[in-house]
């Protein structure tokens, strides 16, 4: 049998994910993620709670939460606080016009009314809504925060092996 790995991320923006798998495509295909979206937005992860996980199972829980992990797609109810999503709108030097997406008054990346949607910073295809542009923001910064992260574990293994 394989050796099985933890997965831990970002499941829907409002929920975080958690599958037991043999690998990364067989953990996205439980998750329903297409695997390209799965290595974005998940990690493999050591689990440091007492929790024991079904293998191949999709566990979620509320975001921002300690809630213990459910089977599935967990409940959101009142756990969750309401979006504190704003825009503010700005202009560019050739004239078009820009959102920047706020969240808890920190500027998280801007966005392009287009024709369907939104059209975030760096990427090609718009999204519907407004929350959605808003988690890819997010979703970059995290992307190039680990990636960072990396960097630095890098250098400070190359320090410590002198």
């Amino acid at each position: 049998m394989a050796k099985l790995m933890c997965f831990i991320g970002n499941f829907d923006g409002r929920r975080e994910g958690l599958v037991v798998a043999g690998s990364q495509s067989a953990a996205a295909k439980i998750a329903g993620a297409p695997l390209s979206d799965f290595r974005d937005h998940w990690e493999e992860e050591q689990l440091t709670d007492n929790f024991e996980p079904k293998p191949l199972t999709l566990y979620t829980r509320p975001y921002c939460s300690n809630a213990d992990w459910q089977i599935g797609h967990c409940d959101l109810g009142q756990k969750v606080a309401k979006s504190e999503l704003r825009t503010e709108e700005g202009t560019y030097p050739n004239g078009t016009k820009y959102l920047n997406l706020i969240v808890h008054n920190q500027v998280i990346g801007t966005a392009t009314k287009v024709e369907g949607g939104y059209l975030t910073f760096g990427r090609r295809k718009p999204v519907a809504t407004l929350q959605e542009a808003a988690k890819q923001c997010i979703d970059s910064k995290m992307s190039q925060h680990r990636n960072e992260i990396e960097k630095l574990r890098d250098m400070l293994h190359a320090v410590l092996r002198k």
